[in-house]
Protein backbone atom coordinates (compact mmCIF):
# COMPACT_ATOMS: atom_id res chain seq x y z
CA UNK A 1 0.00 0.00 0.00
CA UNK A 2 1.04 3.42 -0.97
CA UNK A 3 2.47 5.15 2.47
CA UNK A 4 0.69 8.31 1.70
CA UNK A 5 -2.41 6.16 1.46
CA UNK A 6 -1.74 3.99 4.26
CA UNK A 7 -1.09 7.27 6.48
CA UNK A 8 -4.55 8.95 5.00
CA UNK A 9 -6.33 5.97 6.29
CA UNK A 10 -4.87 5.59 9.58
CA UNK A 11 -5.85 9.19 10.08
CA UNK A 12 -9.39 8.70 9.61
CA UNK A 13 -9.18 5.41 11.55
CA UNK A 14 -8.08 7.79 14.52
CA UNK A 15 -10.44 10.53 13.43
CA UNK A 16 -12.93 7.66 14.20
CA UNK A 17 -11.74 6.44 17.54
CA UNK A 18 -11.57 10.23 18.47
CA UNK A 19 -15.38 11.66 17.52
CA UNK A 20 -17.52 8.13 17.42
CA UNK A 21 -15.88 6.72 20.75
CA UNK A 22 -14.21 9.52 22.49
CA UNK A 23 -10.94 7.65 22.47
CA UNK A 24 -7.56 10.05 21.61
CA UNK A 25 -4.90 7.76 19.95
CA UNK A 26 -1.46 9.39 18.07
CA UNK A 27 -1.58 8.33 14.77
CA UNK A 28 0.87 5.48 14.49
CA UNK A 29 1.88 3.06 11.62
CA UNK A 30 3.15 0.54 14.05
CA UNK A 31 -0.61 -0.13 15.12
CA UNK A 32 -1.02 -1.39 11.85
CA UNK A 33 2.73 -3.56 12.00
CA UNK A 34 1.56 -4.65 15.50
CA UNK A 35 -1.14 -6.02 14.29
CA UNK A 36 0.51 -8.05 10.58
CA UNK A 37 3.18 -9.43 13.55
CA UNK A 38 0.43 -11.21 15.67
CA UNK A 39 -1.07 -12.78 12.64
CA UNK A 40 2.28 -14.59 11.96
CA UNK A 41 3.34 -15.09 16.03
CA UNK A 42 3.55 -19.32 16.46
CA UNK A 43 2.79 -18.21 20.19
CA UNK A 44 -0.31 -16.00 19.45
CA UNK A 45 -1.40 -18.83 17.64
CA UNK A 46 -1.31 -20.98 20.14
CA UNK A 47 -2.78 -18.91 22.61
CA UNK A 48 -5.89 -18.44 20.31
CA UNK A 49 -5.89 -21.97 19.81
CA UNK A 50 -6.58 -23.06 23.37
CA UNK A 51 -9.06 -20.00 23.59
CA UNK A 52 -11.07 -21.50 20.91
CA UNK A 53 -10.69 -25.07 22.15
CA UNK A 54 -8.72 -26.14 18.92
CA UNK A 55 -5.97 -27.16 21.20
CA UNK A 56 -7.19 -28.77 25.01
CA UNK A 57 -4.49 -29.57 26.26
CA UNK A 58 -0.87 -28.11 26.22
CA UNK A 59 0.60 -31.42 27.25
CA UNK A 60 -0.18 -32.19 23.53
CA UNK A 61 1.59 -29.52 22.27
CA UNK A 62 5.42 -29.64 21.78
CA UNK A 63 7.20 -26.47 23.37
CA UNK A 64 5.43 -24.26 25.23
CA UNK A 65 6.98 -21.04 26.13
CA UNK A 66 7.60 -20.36 30.03
CA UNK A 67 5.89 -17.27 29.83
CA UNK A 68 3.02 -17.96 27.52
CA UNK A 69 0.71 -16.72 30.21
CA UNK A 70 1.91 -13.32 29.14
CA UNK A 71 0.97 -14.39 25.86
CA UNK A 72 -2.65 -15.43 27.08
CA UNK A 73 -3.15 -12.10 28.36
CA UNK A 74 -1.93 -10.28 24.86
CA UNK A 75 -5.13 -12.49 23.21
CA UNK A 76 -6.77 -11.67 25.66
CA UNK A 77 -6.19 -8.13 25.01
CA UNK A 78 -6.37 -7.74 21.15
CA UNK A 79 -8.23 -11.07 20.03
CA UNK A 80 -8.41 -13.01 17.19
CA UNK A 81 -6.57 -11.68 13.70
CA UNK A 82 -7.64 -14.09 11.63
CA UNK A 83 -11.09 -13.64 10.76
CA UNK A 84 -10.82 -9.72 11.11
CA UNK A 85 -9.61 -6.97 9.30
CA UNK A 86 -7.19 -4.51 10.57
CA UNK A 87 -9.73 -1.77 10.50
CA UNK A 88 -12.66 -3.81 12.49
CA UNK A 89 -9.91 -5.22 15.22
CA UNK A 90 -9.13 -1.47 15.71
CA UNK A 91 -12.54 -0.45 16.29
CA UNK A 92 -13.81 -3.35 18.19
CA UNK A 93 -10.43 -4.09 20.33
CA UNK A 94 -7.80 -2.68 19.71
CA UNK A 95 -8.66 0.99 20.25
CA UNK A 96 -9.38 0.44 24.03
CA UNK A 97 -6.10 -0.78 24.34
CA UNK A 98 -3.82 1.56 22.87
CA UNK A 99 -6.13 4.84 23.07
CA UNK A 100 -6.18 7.14 26.18
CA UNK A 101 -9.32 6.08 27.91
CA UNK A 102 -12.72 8.41 28.88
CA UNK A 103 -13.06 9.43 32.60
CA UNK A 104 -14.85 6.69 34.66
CA UNK A 105 -17.94 6.97 35.22
CA UNK A 106 -21.24 5.05 37.28
CA UNK A 107 -23.42 2.72 34.87
CA UNK A 108 -26.91 1.45 35.05
CA UNK A 109 -27.24 -2.08 34.47
CA UNK A 110 -30.79 -2.74 35.55
CA UNK A 111 -33.76 -1.39 37.24
CA UNK A 112 -36.08 -3.58 38.87
CA UNK A 113 -39.45 -2.40 39.85
CA UNK A 114 -40.98 -2.59 43.25
CA UNK A 115 -42.51 -6.14 43.84
CA UNK A 116 -41.42 -6.69 40.23
CA UNK A 117 -39.99 -10.46 39.33
CA UNK A 118 -36.67 -10.71 37.88
CA UNK A 119 -38.08 -12.37 35.00
CA UNK A 120 -35.88 -13.66 31.55
CA UNK A 121 -36.01 -10.64 29.87
CA UNK A 122 -34.79 -8.27 32.69
CA UNK A 123 -32.06 -10.58 33.24
CA UNK A 124 -31.10 -11.12 29.79
CA UNK A 125 -30.64 -7.17 29.36
CA UNK A 126 -28.68 -6.70 33.06
CA UNK A 127 -26.34 -9.85 31.85
CA UNK A 128 -26.07 -7.40 28.26
CA UNK A 129 -25.59 -4.22 29.72
CA UNK A 130 -22.61 -6.19 32.37
CA UNK A 131 -21.42 -7.97 29.02
CA UNK A 132 -20.68 -4.33 27.12
CA UNK A 133 -19.03 -2.87 30.48
CA UNK A 134 -16.79 -5.48 31.02
CA UNK A 135 -15.67 -6.30 27.16
CA UNK A 136 -15.88 -2.49 26.13
CA UNK A 137 -16.94 0.30 28.02
CA UNK A 138 -14.84 -0.75 31.13
CA UNK A 139 -11.40 -1.24 29.02
CA UNK A 140 -12.24 2.31 27.32
CA UNK A 141 -12.50 3.79 30.88
CA UNK A 142 -8.66 2.45 31.35
CA UNK A 143 -9.67 -0.56 33.37
CA UNK A 144 -10.87 1.23 37.15
CA UNK A 145 -11.51 -0.52 40.08
CA UNK A 146 -14.99 -0.79 40.00
CA UNK A 147 -18.32 -1.89 42.63
CA UNK A 148 -21.00 -3.29 40.84
CA UNK A 149 -23.93 -3.17 43.69
CA UNK A 150 -27.64 -3.20 44.05
CA UNK A 151 -29.06 0.18 45.32
CA UNK A 152 -32.94 0.07 46.78
CA UNK A 153 -34.53 2.72 45.24
CA UNK A 154 -37.27 3.28 48.06
CA UNK A 155 -35.42 3.32 51.54
CA UNK A 156 -33.95 6.33 53.16
CA UNK A 157 -31.46 7.81 50.89
CA UNK A 158 -28.54 9.54 53.43
CA UNK A 159 -28.81 5.44 55.01
CA UNK A 160 -27.93 4.03 51.50
CA UNK A 161 -25.50 6.69 50.82
CA UNK A 162 -23.53 6.04 53.96
CA UNK A 163 -23.47 1.82 53.39
CA UNK A 164 -22.45 2.49 49.55
CA UNK A 165 -19.94 4.45 50.94
CA UNK A 166 -18.99 2.24 53.57
CA UNK A 167 -19.05 -0.57 50.32
CA UNK A 168 -16.41 1.80 48.28
CA UNK A 169 -14.32 1.88 51.07
CA UNK A 170 -14.15 -1.62 52.04
CA UNK A 171 -13.47 -2.58 48.36
CA UNK A 172 -11.06 0.26 47.84
CA UNK A 173 -9.10 -1.07 50.36
CA UNK A 174 -9.21 -4.78 49.29
CA UNK A 175 -7.92 -4.16 45.94
CA UNK A 176 -4.97 -1.84 46.99
CA UNK A 177 -3.42 1.05 45.37
CA UNK A 178 -4.30 2.44 41.98
CA UNK A 179 -2.69 -0.10 39.28
CA UNK A 180 -2.04 1.04 35.56
CA UNK A 181 -4.55 0.65 33.26
CA UNK A 182 -2.35 -1.91 31.73
CA UNK A 183 -3.13 0.26 28.17
CA UNK A 184 -0.31 -0.75 25.55
CA UNK A 185 2.28 1.79 24.69
CA UNK A 186 4.90 0.79 21.91
CA UNK A 187 8.61 0.72 23.07
CA UNK A 188 10.61 3.72 22.03
CA UNK A 189 13.87 1.84 20.05
CA UNK A 190 15.72 2.44 16.88
CA UNK A 191 14.08 -0.34 15.53
CA UNK A 192 13.02 1.20 11.80
CA UNK A 193 9.80 0.89 10.11
CA UNK A 194 11.77 -0.86 6.88
CA UNK A 195 13.45 -3.63 9.12
CA UNK A 196 9.69 -4.50 10.55
CA UNK A 197 8.31 -4.62 7.32
CA UNK A 198 10.95 -6.90 5.48
CA UNK A 199 11.27 -9.01 8.13
CA UNK A 200 7.91 -9.94 7.83
CA UNK A 201 7.71 -9.66 4.33
CA UNK A 202 10.39 -12.72 4.19
CA UNK A 203 8.06 -14.31 6.39
CA UNK A 204 5.54 -14.27 4.33
CA UNK A 205 7.04 -15.33 1.15
CA UNK A 206 9.03 -18.45 3.17
CA UNK A 207 5.23 -19.90 4.22
CA UNK A 208 4.26 -19.12 0.77
CA UNK A 209 7.25 -21.07 -1.05
CA UNK A 210 8.42 -23.40 2.24
CA UNK A 211 10.58 -25.94 0.15
CA UNK A 212 12.30 -23.35 -2.21
CA UNK A 213 15.72 -22.68 -1.10
CA UNK A 214 16.45 -18.90 0.76
CA UNK A 215 18.00 -17.00 -1.96
CA UNK A 216 15.15 -17.66 -3.90
CA UNK A 217 12.79 -16.08 -1.40
CA UNK A 218 15.24 -12.82 -0.91
CA UNK A 219 15.16 -13.07 -4.86
CA UNK A 220 11.79 -12.53 -5.21
CA UNK A 221 11.32 -9.81 -2.13
CA UNK A 222 14.26 -8.31 -3.13
CA UNK A 223 15.19 -7.51 0.14
CA UNK A 224 19.40 -6.97 -1.37
CA UNK A 225 19.39 -6.02 -4.95
CA UNK A 226 22.86 -6.33 -5.30
CA UNK A 227 22.77 -9.92 -4.25
CA UNK A 228 19.84 -11.01 -6.42
CA UNK A 229 21.04 -14.00 -8.88
CA UNK A 230 19.18 -16.17 -11.45
CA UNK A 231 17.67 -18.93 -10.31
CA UNK A 232 19.13 -22.10 -11.06
CA UNK A 233 22.81 -23.61 -11.18
CA UNK A 234 25.44 -21.38 -9.22
CA UNK A 235 27.30 -19.75 -10.88
CA UNK A 236 31.65 -20.27 -10.45
CA UNK A 237 33.26 -18.13 -7.91
CA UNK A 238 30.30 -16.01 -7.73
CA UNK A 239 29.21 -15.83 -3.95
CA UNK A 240 26.11 -13.51 -4.10
CA UNK A 241 23.76 -16.45 -3.70
CA UNK A 242 25.73 -17.09 -0.19
CA UNK A 243 25.41 -13.83 1.07
CA UNK A 244 21.88 -13.68 0.01
CA UNK A 245 20.90 -16.88 2.03
CA UNK A 246 22.37 -14.99 5.04
CA UNK A 247 20.83 -12.16 4.35
CA UNK A 248 17.36 -14.01 4.16
CA UNK A 249 17.94 -16.16 7.15
CA UNK A 250 18.75 -13.07 9.19
CA UNK A 251 15.38 -11.61 8.09
CA UNK A 252 13.55 -14.66 9.36
CA UNK A 253 15.09 -14.79 12.81
CA UNK A 254 14.04 -11.14 13.17
CA UNK A 255 10.77 -11.97 12.05
CA UNK A 256 10.28 -14.60 14.07
CA UNK A 257 12.14 -12.21 17.45
CA UNK A 258 9.57 -9.65 16.33
CA UNK A 259 6.58 -11.55 15.91
CA UNK A 260 6.95 -13.00 19.69
CA UNK A 261 7.62 -10.07 21.12
CA UNK A 262 4.84 -8.29 19.99
CA UNK A 263 2.71 -12.12 21.23
CA UNK A 264 3.71 -10.83 24.84
CA UNK A 265 2.61 -7.18 24.63
CA UNK A 266 5.86 -5.78 23.54
CA UNK A 267 6.89 -4.06 20.31
CA UNK A 268 8.56 -3.55 18.66
CA UNK A 269 11.10 -5.41 19.89
CA UNK A 270 14.24 -7.55 19.47
CA UNK A 271 14.73 -8.78 22.66
CA UNK A 272 15.37 -12.79 22.66
CA UNK A 273 12.62 -14.59 23.70
CA UNK A 274 11.24 -18.35 24.61
CA UNK A 275 9.28 -18.49 21.47
CA UNK A 276 7.79 -21.29 18.98
CA UNK A 277 9.64 -22.13 15.87
CA UNK A 278 8.36 -20.72 13.05
CA UNK A 279 6.07 -23.86 10.82
CA UNK A 280 6.25 -22.60 7.85
CA UNK A 281 3.62 -25.07 6.35
CA UNK A 282 1.24 -23.74 9.54
CA UNK A 283 1.55 -20.18 8.52
CA UNK A 284 1.17 -21.35 5.14
CA UNK A 285 -2.50 -22.36 5.80
CA UNK A 286 -2.71 -19.30 8.26
CA UNK A 287 -2.27 -16.50 5.59
CA UNK A 288 -4.52 -18.53 2.95
CA UNK A 289 -7.00 -18.79 5.37
CA UNK A 290 -7.05 -15.31 6.22
CA UNK A 291 -6.87 -14.19 2.42
CA UNK A 292 -9.60 -16.60 1.74
CA UNK A 293 -11.88 -14.68 4.51
CA UNK A 294 -11.21 -11.41 3.47
CA UNK A 295 -12.39 -12.13 -0.41
CA UNK A 296 -15.49 -13.61 1.25
CA UNK A 297 -15.65 -10.38 3.47
CA UNK A 298 -15.81 -8.25 0.65
CA UNK A 299 -18.13 -10.40 -1.54
CA UNK A 300 -20.48 -10.59 1.35
CA UNK A 301 -20.28 -6.18 1.57
CA UNK A 302 -20.69 -6.24 -1.97
CA UNK A 303 -23.61 -7.99 -1.97
CA UNK A 304 -25.38 -6.45 0.66
CA UNK A 305 -24.61 -2.96 -1.36
CA UNK A 306 -26.35 -4.31 -3.94
CA UNK A 307 -29.08 -5.69 -2.44
CA UNK A 308 -32.29 -3.10 -2.37
CA UNK A 309 -33.58 -4.46 0.52
CA UNK A 310 -30.41 -4.74 2.89
CA UNK A 311 -30.73 -0.89 3.85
Amino acid sequence: MNKDRESDRLARLMLLSQQKYGISVQEDWRHESFFRFLQISPSYHLAHQVATGGVQDLANVGHVPRDFLDVVKTYEAFGDVWQTDFWNWWVKRAQYQFGLRCPPRVHRFATLQPGAEANQQSLYEAQACLDQYFSADRLAEGKPGSLVVAVPLHADRATILREVSKLMDEAEHEAGPDADSGQFKFLVNKIRRQTLDEARRVAWARAAAPKQPLYVIGNRVGIAAAYITEEGAKAPKDNRRDLMVIVTSRHLKRALVFSENAARGRFPCSDEVDSIAFDFNKLRSTIIAYRNWIKAELARLKATSNNPLSA
